[in-house]
């Protein structure tokens, strides 16, 4: 079985941290659908085990060659995000296949991960491909022009979401992810905000997650959150002023950073952030910071 040592990476918090929606786990193994591929993994200590792919796409898929002691280093300035990487090193943002990161983050409006999960599971095993290994069978996300109409969408349970993702079937095609694939991150996203149902967020996520551009801050209710408490005295700060905060403060690996800004607010109560500001562990940005 092949085997591949790494370094500074945790599968089980890289999997299950909202990035990556379709996968199963059974015991020690991830059974994980990406790329229009089935393949397994598991992770014993500094050691990842894998079958169904090879150690090209485990590297790719998982961005291993980022060097996340550098990242850490060029993020260190700020506190906030000092301690996150500290509670969670070895959280590696994921390269999810174009089309399947659209349909992902479609799905995930105004709903939980498991909610995404179990949409996305129907969706594919009603129309998707039948993938097999190890006699564990799951189904790949359909392709767009394999979307049903919005009625048998609603009944996958997508709900007003259906509407969305079948007019972004309609409008986006080969041609269109090839041109997005080439793009900077600036045309990217004005691209992606031009398919129905993709608003800033999504766009973002899709930017970050599947085209590989670090830069990107996406704001979902978490990141809102915590922006709001921690960088801008509890005001109501829009996503705007906080996305162009984000990519401002945290510069070239902000989305690194807001990754692991919402591993761990998602983790950590406010009263524990609180509880370690007041101790000295951690020394919160002064508003000024929010205001530039």
């Amino acid at each position: 079985m092949p085997r591949l040592t790494v370094r500074d990476f945790d599968l089980r918090s890289t999997v299950e941290c909202g990035q990556l929606f379709t996968y199963a786990r059974l015991g020690e193994w991830y059974y994980i659908t990406g790329q229009q591929k089935l393949f397994a993994i598991r992770q014993r200590e500094r050691e990842v085990e894998y079958r169904g792919v090879d150690e090209g796409f485990i590297r790719r898929f998982f961005r291993l060659d980022d060097d996340l002691v550098d990242i850490r280093r060029s993020l260190k300035k700020d506190p906030i995000v000092a301690r996150a990487f500290s509670e969670s090193m070895g959280l590696r943002l994921v390269r999810l296949e174009l089309w399947e990161a659209i349909v992902g983050f479609i799905c995930s409006q105004a709903c939980n991960i498991p909610r995404i999960r179990t949409v996305l599971k129907a969706i594919a095993e009603a129309w998707g491909g039948r993938v097999e290994l190890d006699g564990f069978v799951m189904y790949l996300l359909p392709r767009p022009q394999a979307l049903p109409g919005e009625a048998k969408l609603r009944e996958a349970g997508a709900g007003f979401r259906a509407r969305y993702l079948k007019q972004a079937a309609e409008r986006v095609d080969d041609a269109l992810l090839d041109r997005l694939r080439r793009m900077d991150y600036h045309s990217a996203r004005r691209t992606l905000l031009s398919i129905p149902g993709v608003g800033p967020k999504i766009a973002d996520c899709v930017c970050l997650f599947s085209l590989g551009f670090l830069a990107a801050f996406p704001i979902d209710t978490w990141i809102r959150k915590m922006m709001r408490d921690f960088y801008f005295h509890g005001s109501n700060a829009t996503d705007q002023r906080i996305r162009d905060f984000g990519q401002a403060h945290f510069g070239e690996y902000a989305g690194y950073a807001q990754q692991y800004l919402y591993a761990f607010y998602r983790r950590c109560p406010l009263e524990r952030w609180n509880a370690a500001a007041a101790d000295g562990r951690m020394h919160f940005p002064s508003g000024r910071n929010a205001e530039r």
